[in-house]
């Protein structure tokens, strides 16, 4: 997958910190992954994302719309930026759409595991149809791929394959 170089908000968001997973979940998290596949359908997850969940949306509720400056200017990026963040804030009911260029997409689109994978079904097709983006041009590998990523590097990712690219 090929993503366009993007500036990082280190510095530039100000007091505004990337989300994150709370250290439980992280923990969780990285000792699921480290399990064959097989075992990790038989672990009870869903207590766990549930209070994760919660964790994250209290951490986007302490922003404000002071925290879009991150995005440091209003140009292509910014508006696919803001509409992306709107798809992401409706479909994984998010408590507001105050995202900056570094929040980690997997925790924006809550699929620590991929195991929820509707939500993000959910997200590919919405932006599929919202940024006229070929869908059959993008593989199931580049939309997981996707959660390795952060808000900014989506973006890109996004315009690259919009009608027209980056102008």
């Amino acid at each position: 997958m090929t993503v366009a170089n993007t500036n990082s908000t280190h510095g530039q968001s100000g007091a505004v910190e990337p989300l994150k997973w709370p250290k439980y979940f992280q923990d969780y998290v990285d000792d699921l992954r480290r399990r064959p596949p097989a075992i990790n359908f038989s672990i009870p997850y869903f207590g766990a994302e549930d209070r994760a969940y919660r964790d994250v949306c209290a951490q986007i509720k302490k922003r404000t719309r002071c925290s879009l400056k991150a995005w440091l200017r209003i140009d292509q990026r910014y508006v696919v930026a803001r509409e992306l963040s709107a798809l992401l804030a409706r479909i994984c009911r998010w408590p507001n759409d105050f995202f900056i260029p570094d929040d980690p997409f997997e925790v924006l689109c809550h699929s620590a595991l991929f195991l929820d994978d509707f939500p993000m079904m959910d997200l590919c097709l919405a932006m599929i149809e919202q940024f006229e983006i070929r869908g059959d041009e993008i593989s199931a590998d580049d939309w997981t791929g996707l959660l390795k990523l952060n808000l900014g590097q989506v973006v890109d990712f996004v315009i690259l394959r919009m009608p027209g690219g980056i102008p």
